[in-house]
């Protein structure tokens, strides 16, 4: 079973325990657009990131889904810049958030 993670301008939940080999997923509203080093950009299929200092590696499935997997034991911190993603040429809202996932690994 794989932990569902929604990222806004938050992420719900904020807080996530897993055992070492454990996967959870991070799904991206399509109307923000994160940054980070918890979120590789480009973020090629099939390819695995290091984040986390080592503690999570990341793959993405497809765009703006994101899958982590718990390296090792310990707490961290996964952090995301978050924008509105808006059209080339449309009105966009000017706000950033900067949210955070602490992410426990027994």
């Amino acid at each position: 079973m794989i932990t569902a993670v929604r990222l806004t301008t938050s992420f719900t939940p904020g807080t996530i325990s897993l055992a070492a080999g454990q996967k959870f997923q991070v799904l991206v509203s399509t109307s923000v657009a994160p940054t980070g080093s918890g979120f590789p950009q480009p973020c090629a299929s099939g390819v695995s990131y290091p984040v986390a200092t080592g503690m999570l590696s990341v793959t993405c499935p497809s765009s703006g889904d994101y899958v982590y997997t718990a390296e090792r034991a310990g707490t961290t911190t996964l952090t995301a810049t978050v924008r509105p993603r808006c059209a080339p040429g449309q009105m966009c809202p000017q706000w950033i958030t900067e949210a955070a996932l602490t992410v426990a690994i027994t």
